[in-house]
């Protein structure tokens, strides 16, 4: 019986947190495809009215719901940074929209 040890136990291990990380990327585009997995689909006006009323304390369950998805992986900071950014993009893009439609139940 043959041990692994050294610089094949170290590829294995690399071959191993790669594939982990691939399957759970993929997994979780499919899971969020149309809308967050096990949320429900909410009108653009109250998404915006959630994102308005977001305490700090939200800001954090938010982050550490980010951080706990990509969990593992070495460019977690950075991925993290990007979802906010693209949140904040889409939010903001949002409010033009609504701001331009002259919804009123917004100002």
């Amino acid at each position: 019986m043959a041990l692994v040890s050294g610089k094949a136990l170290d590829g294995i291990v690399a071959e191993l947190v790669e594939w982990v990380v691939t399957t759970t990327d993929y997994l979780r585009e499919q899971l969020t495809q149309d809308y967050p997995f096990g949320s429900a689909p909410v009108s653009e006006v109250e998404q915006l009215m959630q994102y308005r009323a977001m305490t700090e304390d939200s800001w954090a369950m938010l982050v550490a719901q980010l951080e706990e998805q990509y969990r593992g992986q070495s460019n977690m900071r950075r991925r993290v940074q990007s979802e906010l950014d693209t949140y904040h993009a889409a939010m903001g893009r949002l409010e033009a929209k609504m701001a331009g439609e002259g919804s009123a139940n917004l100002v």
